[in-house]
C-alpha cells in the first residue's frame, strides 16, 4: 500500500510469542466541517481500517490527535476510546 499524504507509519516487528508482525498506519484529512482521522492495520496479510469524522474540529486539531495516535502506538483496537478522552482535552 502506498503512503498517503499526512500519514504516519509505525512498523513491528515479530518477537516470538509476545507479538506478530504488524503495520499501523494512521492518516487525517480537514474537511468542510471538521477532520476525518483514519487507522488502517496490516498483520498476516489482512487488513483493517476504521474512520472517525470528528465534527467542528479544526485542522490543526485534528493534525495533533494524528500525531498523538502515532506516538503512542495506540492499536486499532483502542483507538476510539483514546480519541474520545483526548477529544475532551481539546
Amino acid at each position: 500500500m502506498e503512503k498517503l499524504p499526512n500519514e504516519r507509519i509505525a512498523r513491528f516487528s515479530a518477537l516470538g510469542r509476545l507479538q506478530k508482525e504488524a503495520t499501523l498506519r494512521y492518516s487525517g484529512q480537514a474537511l468542510a466541517n471538521g477532520f476525518e482521522l483514519r487507522v488502517c492495520k496490516e498483520q498476516e496479510g489482512l487488513q483493517r481500517e476504521e474512520r472517525c469524522f470528528l465534527q467542528g474540529v479544526p485542522r490543526e486539531s485534528g493534525e495533533m490527535l494524528l500525531q498523538f495516535l502515532y506516538e503512542n502506538a495506540v492499536p486499532i483496537e483502542h483507538w476510539e476510546d483514546v480519541l474520545r478522552e483526548a477529544c475532551r482535552m481539546l
